[in-house]
């Protein structure tokens, strides 16, 4: 009888609860009267009894509002546009607010409450009408923020918000505004076409397109100027002249592109042009003349010369001077302001007939500009005749664009008194620009036109010229005027005032509008400055029209903006001229719109669909009007009739319609509203259907409001338990209702959704604890959203039960490590059974299926209290191996022990983990792989891959390159083994690369790893061409050798291997260049050379005298097709074929006794037919009387006293003398020759006649030399006596100090003072080559390398010669050396002389000669002067011997010829051979007789030089020196001796010094003091040394070498160098140990001149390339200069 009451689960949404013992209904949660104003709560009471009894009741709750909801706007913002200016603007906007309360609650008010600037807007209060009171202004205020508030009518009002924002649209009611009334700008004159002048600029406060501002100009610009539209920067388009015009005025106009009626403005520009000074000053005649007398006085005025100056200010300031290179100016004076000139001096003593000054006029302006004028000033008195022209003014016709040489008229002049006189023709003025020329031909000056680019006919339609005539003997002018008067060409088009037009054109007017006049200007003139006007393009079905002369543009229809908008008309301008030539520019003419159209509707207008639900101020549609007009201000309203109820409102200018008021499908389902538009002329009308939608407002309503079913146990699944119905007022799928148990779902049920009908799933069984059922059915409608109601079922259930075990998951996965132990639990089941019973619910396990190798087995393991799960423990029963098995799939089964046996599996999957028990394998034990040299970084060259059994980490293979990548070429992807190139290759330096890769697992502990190699053999590519070891060869070949002879080998390297290593050669059809200084023949033709072996030969006998040089290019070429040109140069070597002939047949001369030493007696001469040094004539006496001396130019002089006594000789020498001569006449020998050794020779015999007529000049009587002396002689005696005693003790003193001090030893330094004449170049002209040489030595010239294929590359100039026999080293040894120093001679380069790099012994210009032959690029000194120096020092002569120490040398290598090696100095003026020997013997003999007879002083030296008479050292004054014939073989023929480096410097210090010597010969003392110095020894090694310093390379005439000047006398010099600023960087192919610095010379090659047949070819003969190619190249280092060509 006890009760017990409750609400089920789902009822009234759960919001109320039910206390079980009272009843008593309470809320569970807030209830929300908006949400929900009622409820119906189904309570059920149940007594005590088994089975229970029930009963049910529903209860209604209504829910009572409150004010707890605010007005809601349903947009927080809206945005609208207004048009500005408006007369009438209405009812622009209507704003709702929805409340939800009810009653006074939900009654809205509105007002504006902020944002309403100057009261523009006005709102209903109960309607929320929003509307314009007053027009609006956008430049004044474009946007307008509203807040507009809607409250509740209680009196607690609650309130919200909205934001309006009302844009206020443009109209174009402004015009543009210049930001300045007016802009004045100055410009200069010469600035450049397209230069800025200024930038206008304008602004519009309208926006949009009626904001655009753009700009063009009025016509009024001449075409000067142009301006950018958009921009408003003005420019130039033309040159100004300011001569022409000064200032320019013009207006600028601004536009903006308002669509209707365009507004526009303009400002007025001026541009001043500021002057420059482009104008030179002019004088305003030419000649200014005058005639004056003689006694005019000084400081009296003359004439008055004027100039006149175009520019302006300082530039046109004339300032007057006179040209002072003409000697008469300083007679006279001018005034540098006025130009008057003044008598400066007084010409009465002045015999001049008239004088002619040159006055020169110049501006102030900068650059300053000057012409110059002539005045002519005529002495009254004189009589002098002048040059008259035929007429004084000509007058000629040219066309401005003449072409040059245009004949334009001829002038002539000729002496007033009718003498002939040749008369010369010139320009005194008005030729400034050189337009013209003229010329002089049989006594007439021709005109002609030079250049006409300056004749412009526009600049300047006449040009005058003053032409000047000239008699040179007497010196007469004459003056004459010409007008060249220019003839226009249509040489300038027309163009228009501006680029680009634009305007504007309303629409509707009839056609014959004007629309603008365009302007176009032509520079020309005449009928070439007529310009006529057309429209070419963009005239669209003919719409314009222009005026053909005037340019006037105007319509040609009517026009309609509807049609086109806008035209772009392409207009041009032809002149009338010939050719007839046209100019263009651009018209954009825009269509302006009127308001000619209606607005119209679209027909039908669709109908609007609008959900019942709509919230209060939602948009249901918008209705547009078009109107075909240009954005017409078009307002919407609803008809008197047109907005049932008022349940809508429109927005006035956007046609917005909004919902006003709630709506109510099931009140009013259709709405038909009528929408009138209006663009304040037209209307139009449209109406709108609007359907309301159904909205799912209505939930589904049960027909009961509980229902209870009884069922009996164990019914079967899908039994039908009971039907529940509900149905729906709504409409459609908000009707339609879906029934379901998702509020509160029961096992065991479910419920048909189609038709309520409550089905059992499966066997229901009894719940003892509860065996009622309680359900909650949902009806839920299909709308959206959807909305449900509930019922309550109860279901009374009888009881049974049965259940099959069940896991508890539905499968099972585990990790072992595949070397786990046995006995190790691998995973564990559980399983439970719902069954009551003990029997149903004991579960047994088993693995049924996986475990075919028994490696696992299964243990159950039963619950322990209170838990109900059974276990089943999976045990390793055997080892693993996931090589062999990754993983094994394990079926494991449960069952029951009821009956019958009920079971399930499920499976459990055993993942056998691995561990790293594998090292990685290559696929290959090694890679071979090929790949170009010049394949880009990054290319592909091999995949290695390798494999590893393991997985995961341990066989994640890393790969990585451990060797053979030092130069880092290689990269390998350490993931994917992919080689790649990291660097540039080289085949040539590297072909072949080994790598060692490996591979290693990523184990972090005891990874594994295994290596292979990789083979990468490189594919040579042609990437280098071939390459020349010099970059020219000079070679030599002896004229007259038979055609085919070979003259030398070309070898080119090429640093490929393989087939692009074989190279073939040609001699290429190209010509040599020439510095026009050089006579070089193109030798292409004249040899060939062997493609294969490169050895070129002759095809050709040649012949000196007809050219003695040739030049060619030699190119080189590899199979790949890579090519490297050199050039050669030959020199044909001549033979002396003819001997020279004397002029006469006799030579008869007289002299006087009593002349004195160096009297020249006569002159002989001869000539030699050869060419070059075969062609030097040298003289010299083979016999006859020693009193003799001839120089090189055959002069013969007096060498001794005429008037010894013969008293005073010895009988020796008496015997001597009577064999060749008597009293008063000497016969001599004279012999003529090239001095070259071998060459052919000629005799002349000589015969003088000594005059003793003069007084004394008798031989006196023999006297006895016992004769008393006089008192003077004793005297002179006794002088003489003291003097020799002083002497003697002197020189012991200094022998003694000598042996002492034991100096090493040097030689001679006047051995370098040697002067040679250069006269032995290639030209076959030696006079012209020595002159030439001559101004080579004072100007020092730079050379610089005429070819061009090796102008970017230049190297060493080196002869072949030289460098290919320097292999031939067995016999002296002289030119070779290892390529790597020894270590003895590394250490003792590695202690270097102590030098300091600031003495004299490393000054450029102090640099000792070496004596040994340098190669090409090695520096030697000048070694060139006059012969007659030589000559004179032949001879001793002392009063000529100062003239030879002012030209001091240092060069060896021009100065020695060896006999052995069979050549001589390619220069050699003299028989060096021949004169050595005689004057060896003349020394002697005449040493000995001169200071027997007395006419020798025994004197010291005073000027520093040792004493060298006697010995070789002693010829530094002869023809030995000059010729360089000095005997070198003892030297020369020195072999290799391998000793300790101590005893070769022990051998170098005993070597000859030349220095002493026999006899002293007197030299006269030397300007130039000789300096002391301290040679270090002689650096042993087989490197080249860098310089200290650098030099500018000196052309050395006769030597293919430079050479430096010297200003200090000659150093002593040893025939090895000692030391040398400069050595030479080309070294010998092969080197062997050697010694000194022979070792980088070939062995067969002396210091000079070689034989022909000697293995090498001498360098210093001179080549007409050796001034030509030679130029200074900074080394590397810094320390050395090359010489390269």
């Amino acid at each position: 009888g006890v009760l017990t009451y409750n609400i089920p689960r789902g009822v009234a949404e759960d919001r109320f609860t039910i206390e079980e013992q009272t009843g008593v209904i309470r809320t569970a949660f807030r209830l929300d009267r908006e949400e929900k104003d009622s409820y119906v709560v189904t309570a059920y009471a149940r007594d005590g009894a088994y089975p229970s009894r029930f009963g049910f009741t529903s209860v209604v709750v209504s829910v009572l509002d409150t004010n707890d909801h605010a007005p809601v706007f349903k947009d927080a913002e809206y945005f609208m546009t207004v048009p500005e200016n408006q007369q009438s603007y209405g009812i622009i906007h209507t704003v709702v607010a929805y409340d939800a309360d009810i009653g006074t609650n939900g009654q809205v008010r509105y007002e504006i409450i902020d944002g309403n600037i100057g009261g523009k807007f006005a709102v209903d209060a109960v309607t929320g009408q929003l509307s314009v009171v007053s027009a609006l202004d956008r430049e004044n205020v474009p946007l307008y923020h509203l807040i507009i508030q809607a409250h509740d009518n209680t009196a607690s009002p609650l309130r919200s918000t909205t934001n309006i924002t009302i844009a206020v649209s443009d109209e174009n009611d402004n015009n543009p505004i210049f930001t300045d009334p007016s802009y004045h700008e100055t410009i200069q004159e010469d600035v450049a076409v397209g230069t800025t002048v200024t930038r206008v600029t304008a602004q519009d406060r309208d926006e949009g397109v009626n904001g655009e501002v753009f700009y063009f100009l009025s016509n009024e610009t001449n075409g000067m100027f142009r301006i950018d539209n958009t921009s408003g920067i003005i420019t130039t388009t033309r040159l100004l002249d300011r001569e022409k015009q000064s200032m320019y005025s013009f207006d600028a106009y601004a536009s903006d592109r308002g669509p209707f009626g365009p507004r526009t403005s303009n400002v007025r520009v001026t541009v001043e042009i500021s002057d420059v000074n482009d104008n030179a000053p002019v004088f305003t005649q030419v000649p200014f003349e005058t005639t004056i007398d003689r006694n005019i006085g000084v400081n009296q005025n003359v004439l008055t010369v004027t100039a006149e100056d175009k520019d302006t200010g300082s530039n046109a300031q004339i300032l007057y001077r006179f040209d002072h290179s003409n000697p008469d100016s300083t007679k006279f004076s001018i005034d540098a302001q006025s130009g008057v000139i003044t008598t400066q001096v007084s010409l009465i003593s002045d015999l001049a007939s008239g004088f002619r000054l040159q006055v020169i006029a110049e501006d102030q302006g900068t650059p300053a500009r000057s012409s110059t004028g002539v005045v002519v000033i005529t002495m009254s008195d004189s009589s002098m005749t002048t040059l008259r022209f035929d007429n004084g003014t000509y007058s000629a016709y040219i066309s401005e664009n003449a072409a040059a040489n245009t004949d334009i008229i001829s002038v002539s002049a000729s002496r007033e008194d009718g003498v002939p006189a040749v008369v010369s023709y010139s320009f005194a003025s008005g030729n400034d620009d050189e337009s013209f020329e003229i010329t002089t031909n049989n006594g007439q000056g021709l005109i002609k036109v030079k250049d006409s680019t300056n004749l412009d006919f526009e600049m300047a339609p006449r040009v005058r010229l003053i032409v000047t005539a000239q008699a040179t003997t007497p010196s007469l002018y004459g003056y004459a005027t010409v007008w060249v008067n220019l003839r226009d060409e249509n040489d300038n088009a027309p163009r228009f005032v501006q680029d680009r037009y634009t305007t504007s054109v309303w629409e509707g007017n009839d056609r014959g509008m004007y629309v603008i006049q365009v302007s176009a200007t032509d520079a020309d003139s005449g009928t070439n400055a007529e310009v006529q006007y057309s429209i070419v393009s963009g005239n669209h079905d003919n719409a314009f029209v222009i005026d053909m002369d005037r340019g006037i543009v105007s319509t040609n229809v009517r026009m309609d903006r509807e049609v086109r908008d806008s035209y772009r008309l392409e207009l041009r301008a032809v002149d009338r001229g010939t050719p007839r030539l046209t100019g263009s520019a651009t018209l954009r003419i825009s269509v302006v719109d009127i308001n000619d159209n209606r607005p119209t509707f679209p027909e039908p207008y669709p109908p609007v669909n609008v959900p019942e639900g709509a919230e209060v101020g939602s948009e249901l549609a918008m209705v547009t009007a078009n109107d075909i007009d240009t954005d017409p201000t078009i307002t919407y309203d609803f008809t008197p009739n047109g907005n049932p109820g008022g349940m809508f409102s429109i927005d006035r200018y956007s046609g917005k319609v909004t919902l006003a008021q709630p709506l109510d499908r099931e009140t009013m389902q259709r709405y038909v509203i009528t929408i009138v538009a209006s663009d304040e002329v037209h209307t139009d009308q449209t109406n709108v259907e609007i359907n309301i939608l159904d909205e799912n407002d209505n939930p589904p309503v049960f027909d009961q409001q509980t229902y209870q079913v009884d069922i009996a146990e164990m019914v079967p699944p899908h039994y039908s338990v009971a039907t529940v119905t509900a149905t729906d007022r709504d409409s459609g799928s908000n009707a339609e209702i879906t029934y379901s148990m998702t509020v509160a779902p029961v096992e065991g049920f479910y419920v048909d959704p189609r038709n309520g009908t409550i089905f059992t799933n499966k066997t229901i069984e009894i719940n003892r604890m509860q065996s009622n059922i309680q359900l909650v059915i949902e009806a839920r409608d299909h709308g959206t959203p959807s909305l449900a109601s509930v019922v309550a079922v109860r279901i009374q259930v009888n009881d049974i039960n049965n259940h099959a075990p069940q896991f508890s998951a539905n499968q099972y996965e585990e990790h072992i490590s595949e070397d786990a132990s046995r006995g190790t639990t691998v995973a564990t089941v559980t399983a439970t059974d719902d069954d009551q019973s003990h029997d149903n619910s004991n579960i047994h396990f088993g693995i049924v299926q996986g475990n075919d190798d028994g490696k696992f087995q299964i243990e159950t393991i039963e619950p322990s209290s209170p838990s109900d799960q059974y276990m089943g423990k999976i045990i390793l029963f055997q080892d693993l191996d996931r090589e062999e098995v990754p993983s094994y799939s394990l079926t494991v089964l449960a069952s029951d022990r009821g009956t019958p046996e009920r079971n399930s599996t499920v499976l459990v999957y055993v993942i056998v983990d691995d561990i790293n028990d594998h090292s990685p394998m290559f696929n290959s034990t090694q890679y071979i792989a090929q790949i170009s040299e010049e394949a880009p970084v990054g290319a592909f060259v091999v995949r290695v891959f390798a494999f590893d059994a393991d997985s995961g980490p341990n066989a994640d293979i890393h790969y990585e390159i451990t060797s053979g990548n030092d130069n880092g070429l290689f990269n390998i992807d350490s993931q994917t083994g992919v080689i790649t190139v990291a660097n540039e290759l080289d085949y040539d330096t590297v072909a072949q690369h080994n790598l060692t890769i490996r591979a290693q697992d990523s184990t972090s502990d005891g990874a594994k790893h295994t290596i292979t190699s990789v083979l990468i053999n490189l594919i040579d590519e042609n990437d280098n061409p071939p390459d020349f070891p010099v970059l020219m060869y000079l070679e030599d070949v002896r004229e007259g050798e038979p055609i085919g002879t070979l003259v030398f080998t070309a070898e080119a390297r090429d640093k490929d291997a393989g087939v692009y290593g074989t190279l073939s050669y040609v001699i290429l059809d190209r010509d040599v260049p020439s510095d026009g200084t050089s006579d070089v023949a193109q030798g292409k033709n004249a040899f060939e050379i062997d493609s294969s072996t490169g050895e070129v030969r002759t095809r050709e006998v040649f012949d000196y005298e007809t050219q003695d040089t040739y030049g060619f290019y030699i190119r080189a070429t590899d199979t790949g097709g890579l090519s490297t040109d050199v050039q050669v140069g030959v020199s044909i070597q001549s033979v002396d074929e003819y001997p020279p002939e004397f002029t006469k047949a006799n030579y008869n001369f007289e002299v006087m006794a009593n002349a004195e030493i160096g009297t020249v007696v006569g002159q002989v001469e001869a000539t030699d037919r050869d060419g070059g040094v075969d062609g030097i004539v040298v003289y010299s006496i083979r016999s006859g009387s020693d009193k003799f001396a001839i120089n090189e130019s055959g002069v013969i002089t007096v060498k001794a006293s005429l008037l010894k006594n013969e008293a005073t000789a010895t009988g020796e020498n008496r015997r001597k003398r009577r064999q060749t001569e008597n009293e008063n006449q000497i016969n001599l020998i004279v012999e003529a020759s090239s001095g070259r050794p071998g060459s052919q020779s000629e005799v002349k015999a000589i015969s003088i006649a000594i005059d003793r007529s003069c007084d004394g000049c008798m031989p006196a009587a023999q006297t006895n030399p016992l004769s008393p002396l006089t008192p003077l002689s004793l005297a002179l005696i006794l002088i003489f006596a003291l003097i020799a005693l002083i002497l003697c003790v002197v020189l012991v003193v200094l022998k003694f100090k000598r042996r002492k001090q034991r100096p090493p030893p040097t030689f001679d330094g006047s051995f370098d003072t040697v002067v040679v004449p250069n006269t032995h170049s290639f030209g076959r002209d030696g006079s012209q080559k020595q002159s030439q040489q001559l101004r080579i030595f004072n100007g020092h010239p730079s050379f610089t390398a005429a070819t061009a294929d090796n102008s970017g590359d230049m190297g060493t100039l080196t002869r072949t010669d030289i460098s290919e026999h320097s292999n031939n080293s067995q016999s002296s040894g002289r030119g070779s050396s290892e390529v790597d120093e020894d270590e003895e001679i590394r250490k003792i380069n590695e202690t270097p002389a102590s030098i300091s790099p600031h003495s004299d012994q490393h000054k450029v210009r102090e640099i000792p000669d070496s004596g040994i032959q340098h190669d090409e690029d090695a520096m030697s000194e000048m070694s060139v002067k006059d012969t007659a120096d030589l000559i004179s020092r032949l001879a001793v002569n002392s009063a000529q011997g100062s003239h030879l120490n002012t030209m001091i040398s240092k060069s060896v290598e021009s100065m020695h010829v060896f006999r052995d090696e069979g050549g001589g100095e390619a220069g050699g003026d003299m028989d060096i051979g021949n004169l050595i020997h005689q004057k060896l013997h003349e020394v002697g003999m005449e040493e000995n007789e001169a200071i027997m007879d007395g006419t020798r002083d025994f004197v010291l030296i005073d000027d520093g030089q040792p004493s060298v008479a006697g010995s070789l050292s002693s010829i530094v004054a002869s023809e030995e020196e000059l010729r360089g014939s000095y005997n070198w073989d003892y030297l020369l023929d020195w072999g290799p001796q391998y000793q300790p480096m101590a005893d070769v410097f022990l051998e170098i210090a005993k070597l000859k010094d030349e220095t002493v010597a026999k006899r002293q010969i007197h030299h006269p003392k030397s300007a130039f003091t000789p300096k002391v110095r301290t040679h270090p020894p002689p650096l042993i090694t087989n490197l080249p040394q860098s310089s200290s310093s650098t030099i500018a390379p000196i052309a050395l005439g006769g030597s293919s070498r430079t050479s430096q000047a010297t200003s200090i006398s000659s150093l002593p010099r040893s025939p090895i160098s000692h030391e040398s600023t400069f050595t030479s960087p080309a070294l010998t192919p092969s080197f062997s140990p050697s010694l000194s610095p022979l070792a980088t010379r070939s062995p067969s090659v002396s210091p000079l001149v070689t034989g022909p047949n000697s293995g090498a070819s001498t360098p210093h003969r001179r080549s007409a390339y050796s001034s030509t190619f030679m130029t200074r190249v900074p080394s590397p280092t810094g320390s050395e200069q090359e010489l390269r060509i």
